[in-house]
């Protein structure tokens, strides 16, 4: 006696491909002994998968490459930011010292002020010694 049976599909959702079973059953019996052969084959087409996962593959390499580029563009812009504090901070240096400097000659120019006017005082109290001198030889 021989059977043979197919059987397709056997996952619904293995929808990237196909399976298959092939099962062939001989039986013989005879007076003495009885003996099954069994034969089974197995049938998978994963040509759709591969190709499917290849495709998800290169898609994530262009993903990651896309990634790549967006951090070197944030790493520019972090140098780029670096650079312009930098810039500004020279700026500032250059701007803190100015100042200093022109503190310093403020100080300088109230320190000449000071003595300017302290020996104009003596001035004008050696012209009110000579008025009032004048005042007592004129009388």
């Amino acid at each position: 006696m021989d059977i043979h049976f197919v059987i397709d599909d056997i996952f619904s959702n293995f929808d990237r491909g196909y399976e298959r079973i092939i099962a062939d059953i001989t039986l013989q019996d005879n007076a003495s002994t009885s003996v099954a052969q069994i034969r089974l084959e197995v049938e998978t087409d994963l040509a759709p998968l591969t190709a499917q996962l290849l495709a998800e593959i290169d898609s994530n390499h262009t993903e990651m490459d896309q990634l790549r580029e967006r951090i070197a563009q944030l790493e520019q812009a972090g140098r780029s930011k670096d650079d312009e504090i930098n810039r500004l901070s020279a700026e500032n240096n250059r701007l803190t010292n100015e100042l200093g400097g022109e503190r310093d000659e403020k100080t300088r120019l109230a320190a000449q002020n000071t003595e300017l006017a302290s020996i104009n005082n003596q001035h004008r109290n050696k012209i009110s010694e000579t008025r009032l001198q004048n005042q007592m030889e004129a009388n």
